[in-house]
């Protein structure tokens, strides 16, 4: 994901990456933890919430492909980042 992010910088520029990311960034901070410094108390604990611990600790856990963090990582190659 960072080598992605790294590209997608060298590509589009630093602004766009931002501005794309900042719309994901509860959800990238799983991957990206660089952004954990950057989330509010709700956001940690929305993160926290949607992390693979919490996830692993239930009984039968499923993780559909409409999962927040896989949605995020689809927002934000798919309609953040595309070219217009």
């Amino acid at each position: 994901m960072r080598s992605f992010v790294a590209q997608a910088r060298r590509t589009l520029g630093d602004a766009r990456v931002e501005a794309a990311i900042v719309a994901e960034r509860v959800f990238l901070s799983l991957a990206l933890r660089g952004l954990n410094p950057f989330l509010s108390d709700a956001e940690q604990r929305s993160r926290n919430v949607s992390s693979g611990l919490t996830a692993s600790e239930r009984p039968n856990a499923f993780l559909p492909d409409t999962t927040p963090p896989l949605l995020a990582v689809e927002g934000l190659i798919g309609k953040d980042l595309h070219p217009q």
